[in-house]
């Protein structure tokens, strides 16, 4: 967090690459400089200005900067006579143990292509009074994000111009707008990835899922959370028991999914199940479906190991089925 009151925090735009970082990757050294634990890279840079400390008169927020790499000790004679180029305590980025500055700008995953994906910046909107900006702690990879991954499209949607990709996913607060009052920085938190109108009829009726204006997590042309940091309404991230992780946090996304097949489908004490594929979600709503009471769980796959994983996870039957339409069944209920 921010605090000093002669600091300035800023906004990373351009990063140069030395000759040292390149030793540092290659070599894990430069010169006498050994990298014994994970380090930031990057010394060359310069920035916009974000928020300056409280005694800070000569700098303002939307200020480009250059910023010098190395913060010398003051004390020191040869910094009282203006050398401190040569200061003993000097502290220069990306110079072990100190940290670079190739940070701060915030990073996202793009699909930019058929197979491709890219590590680029992914500019952040700004903080409204009714939203939090999250450090994205965990990104599940969603079958949706794999069909565009390799096809482009899913279903109707197509990606026409790079898109970041992600939307099961978790996260930590790190600010709150003006008007937010039931989250604080901290917080971990679990993200309904879609984001509705709030003014139709469905919403209007509680059904916001069918929004017909729906601005859903990495469908095409919305953009997804796989990123450093997003910005979302607080309205629609929740705050995750102690006992929950993040990373099951990031699950919660597909459990509503089989949460609301098992309401669809009104499983009761009494209700025998059949379920037609065992991927993620099949076994979720397996899982899911139990909870509900169901009192016998029939699955079907093509694939053992899924299978496998199935009766593991307490399914009473396994059925195991052909990939050819004209095939009868490979196996009997076990």
């Amino acid at each position: 967090m921010f605090e000093g009151p002669h600091d300035v925090r800023i906004r990373m735009i351009a990063v140069g690459i030395c000759g040292s970082d390149v030793h540092y990757l290659k070599t894990m050294r430069c010169a006498d400089f050994i990298v014994k634990e994970p380090m930031v890279i990057g010394h060359e840079c310069a920035g916009i200005i974000e928020e300056v400390g409280s005694q800070i008169q000569t700098l303002v927020p939307g200020d480009r900067v250059a910023i010098e790499p190395g913060i010398s000790c003051w004390p020191c004679d040869h910094c009282k006579l203006g050398r401190y180029n040569l200061c003993p305590e000097m502290k220069f980025f990306a110079t072990p143990p100190v940290h670079g500055s190739l940070a701060n700008q915030n990073m996202a995953a793009w699909l930019v292509g058929l197979n491709t994906l890219k590590i680029q910046p992914f500019n952040l909107p700004s903080l409204g009074p009714h939203d939090i900006r999250i450090r994205m702690k965990a990104v599940g990879i969603c079958g949706s994000d794999v069909y565009y991954l390799k096809t482009m499209r899913c279903a109707d949607f197509k990606v026409k111009e790079p898109m970041v990709i992600g939307h099961e996913c978790a996260g930590i607060i790190e600010e709150v707008g003006s008007q937010v009052q039931t989250l604080v920085p901290g917080d971990r938190v679990a993200i309904e990835p879609g984001i509705s109108c709030w003014r139709c009829d469905h919403c209007k009726l509680g059904r916001y899922n069918l929004c017909a204006e729906m601005k859903f997590f990495a469908t095409p042309p919305v953009h997804g959370s796989l990123a450093n940091q997003i910005v979302h309404p607080a309205d629609l991230c929740f705050k995750l028991p102690d006992n929950v992780s993040l990373e099951e946090g990031a699950m919660c996304e597909p459990l509503s999914v089989s949460v609301h097949a098992c309401r669809r489908a009104s499983i009761r004490p009494e209700t025998n199940v059949l379920i037609m594929g065992e991927g993620p979600i099949g076994l979720v709503t397996m899982l899911s479906a139990r909870a509900f009471g169901a009192p016998r769980i029939v699955v079907v796959d093509v694939d053992d190991h899924r299978l496998s994983v199935a009766k593991s996870l307490g399914a009473d039957d396994i059925v195991k089925v052909s990939t050819n339409i004209q095939d009868p069944m490979i196996s009997e209920l076990e």
